[in-house]
């Protein structure tokens, strides 16, 4: 975004029409370890890793490699210069070409999971991740279906937690420091209590070895970067969970599912089921509608589907709809 923002501001100046420009040519600088010589003409090869990057712990050595076909299918190319110690700059180069317009056409993506089917257990996951991004990403992504989820930085940590937290399901990233997710498990499974919990790897790829992760005690694995939609699958198998999925609709429905609810007829009827439903209940769904918190009012919205399905149903109209108004209004 940054790039695209200093791109587009020096087209700002001039009048249309008074630019000419053929290629764009951009550097990227840092002030890291650096490159060795020795190393430099194998960078953009794939699975590749300098002695910094291994030294990191971190990656798959195909980022670089990516990004230079990418340049080449752009009809450019990416160079570096490198010294150890001081850092390293990568120049890129793109030819400039006027877009021509075609026509945009929907894709139709998956059935998204938007909470934990209601009557179930608590189930309760460990995240064990020592690089925060991809830690943060798990927790926030397993909490907003309903997953009771605590995490852990390393092995150690992991050992710890699930000492005293008891989990369900621990998700172990095999690669972090002071100690690692191959250590972590053997610990874990080494025990009687141990043995009943189901650990699922977390793999970089290429550098981690799937017989000597089932080997360490892991009941399965998830390659990285892996489909939510993968992960989702893996903790239902194991942990036989059920999902509640948002409705796939065309435009047209949309339109008629729109036109129903805001029928005042159903309107009165919903705010007549809403007035028995519980304070806490309506309280929490009012603020989340308040707030245009969309998420969170599927999960409210889902703890009643099987109980209240016509409330379930015509309040997930009314998200669906963006119609968080009427939602907050009703809860009053």
């Amino acid at each position: 975004n940054n790039l695209t923002t200093k791109t587009d501001n020096c087209y700002q100046p001039a009048p249309p029409g008074d630019l000419n420009f053929d290629r764009l040519i951009f550097e990227i600088e840092d002030t890291g370890p650096g490159i060795a010589p020795e190393e430099i003409n194998q960078l953009f090869g794939k699975f590749v890793q300098t002695t910094s990057g291994k030294n990191s712990q971190q990656g798959t050595g195909l980022g670089l490699a990516i990004s230079y076909q990418l340049a080449k299918l752009m009809g450019g190319e990416i160079a570096v210069k490198s010294i150890v110690g001081q850092g390293s700059i990568f120049k890129v180069t793109l030819p400039l070409m006027l877009p021509t317009a075609s026509p945009i056409t929907a894709s139709t993506s998956d059935k998204k999971i938007v909470s934990l089917a209601p009557n179930q257990p608590n189930y309760r996951l460990l995240v064990v991740e020592d690089i925060l991004e991809n830690r943060l990403f798990l927790v926030e992504l397993l909490s907003a279906v309903g997953f009771t989820v605590g995490e852990a930085h390393n092995g150690q940590e992991a050992i710890n937690l699930w000492s005293n937290w008891h989990p369900d399901l621990i998700l172990m990233d095999m690669r972090m420091p002071v100690m690692n997710g191959y250590e972590a498990t053997k610990q874990i499974k080494a025990t009687p209590k141990g043995k009943r919990i189901t650990i699922i790897a977390l793999t970089a790829g290429v550098f981690d070895d799937k017989q000597a992760i089932l080997t360490s005690g892991c009941d399965d694995w998830v390659q990285k970067p892996f489909r939510t939609e993968e992960l989702f699958d893996k903790i239902a198998k194991y942990l036989k969970v059920s999902y509640l999925y948002a409705h796939e609709q065309t435009q047209e429905q949309n339109n008629s599912n729109s036109d129903n609810i805001l029928n005042p007829e159903t309107l009165k009827a919903l705010a007549a089921s809403l007035a028995a439903m519980p304070t806490d209940w309506k309280t929490e769904l009012q603020v989340a509608a308040s707030s245009l918190d969309d998420q969170r009012c599927l999960e409210l919205i889902g703890e009643i589907a099987v109980e209240y399905a016509d409330i379930y149903q015509n309040l997930t109209n009314l998200v669906d709809n963006f119609r968080m108004d009427i939602i907050a209004d009703l809860c009053k």
